[in-house]
């Protein structure tokens, strides 16, 4: 497409999805800012012509050089190909003052997550290296670190002597949508589980880090993946289960079953639902289970932290659950 496709098709995506209407003399002078370049990942002119466009459009900063930042929203198996290529066209360093960002799927597994990487950084300096994971931007994720540390009555309860399980729900009641093909590759584990949630529950039973910086946080939340209780086969069968979503009614629409959704195999057994239960093996968890659930097609979009506490002796009204949500 052009640049003038391209900009309708971001006002008709502010236009569906945007929270306020669009405001026509702000979308007219920020629309001028956005261009579109069409290449292939492995062709070596499509490089030479995103030089082309990037020189012409950018200005450059103090030091000289051009700020551009690469947001690679692709496939794990074509991000190698795309490092190898900015390398060879000069296009991590040299005039360009740049930064790359990786998403989630960051490869299928840890050796060919290690390969990756290996990529980035013959190609980056660390310093340029952005790895994220987009739902920590939500507010719910944010606000967890600062509900428990900045609140002394919580952060007092927040551990095995007062706290009887911990529920981690992400629910969405939308199917896949175009991504048939990427979810056949993917499945609600590797897309959601191993990442999104797995950061959930690292922000819920971390230890207080010792500052708020990014590097901070994140070896304190490495000390609960690695303290989370492997399961052997028996476990997984026992405290796991998959599941796949049928045709029937969302909001009194009828929808799709997964294995009817474009690009999926009509014996498709890639699950799109997924529940287990979780034990940290530390001081502070000890025996208090993680009850973790996610799946596409649910009845509601939710996103859940429930710390349920421990009930008191008989007699006593029921202490209820605590839990921060974002509808």
């Amino acid at each position: 497409m052009d640049d003038a496709r391209y900009r309708a098709l971001i006002r008709e995506a502010i236009t569906e999805f945007g929270e306020e209407s669009l405001h026509e003399a702000h979308w007219n002078e920020f629309s001028t800012h956005l261009f579109f370049v069409s290449g292939r990942f492995e062709d070596d002119e499509s490089y030479k012509t995103l030089i082309e466009r990037v020189s012409q459009l950018s200005t450059p900063s103090e030091n000289g050089k051009a700020e551009v930042i690469y947001y690679l929203a692709v496939p794990p198996q074509a991000t190698p190909v795309i490092v190898e290529k900015l390398k060879k066209h000069s296009l991590s360093h040299g005039k360009f003052s740049t930064k790359i960002i990786v998403e989630k799927p960051f490869g299928r597994d840890l050796p060919s997550a290690a390969k990756l990487n290996k990529a980035l950084t013959e190609t980056f300096d660390e310093g340029q290296i952005y790895r994220i994971d987009h739902y920590l931007g939500k507010e719910t994720v944010q606000n967890i670190i600062f509900f428990r540390f900045a609140n002394a009555v919580f952060e007092r309860l927040w551990d095995s002597r007062y706290v009887d399980h911990v529920q981690i729900t992400v629910a969405e009641d939308m199917g896949i949508g175009h991504r048939g093909t990427f979810y056949e590759e993917t499945g609600v584990i590797r897309d959601i589980v191993q990442n999104h949630i797995m950061q959930l529950m690292a922000l819920v039973a971390m230890e207080p880090p010792i500052g708020f910086e990014a590097d901070l946080i994140r070896d304190e939340k490495v000390k609960v993946l690695r303290a989370i209780k492997p399961m052997n086969n028996e476990e997984i069968s026992r405290f796991t289960v998959c599941g796949q979503y049928g045709p029937g009614k969302i909001h009194d629409l009828q929808v799709a079953g997964y294995r009817e959704e474009r690009g999926v195999s009509p014996d498709s057994l890639t699950p799109t639902f997924f529940g287990g239960r979780f034990y940290i093996a530390n001081w502070r968890w000890a025996g208090v289970p993680f009850y973790v659930r996610t799946g596409k097609r649910l009845a509601r979009p939710v996103t859940e932290l429930c710390i349920q506490f421990i009930q008191p002796p008989s007699g006593f009204s029921a202490v209820p659950a605590m839990s921060l949500n974002q509808m």
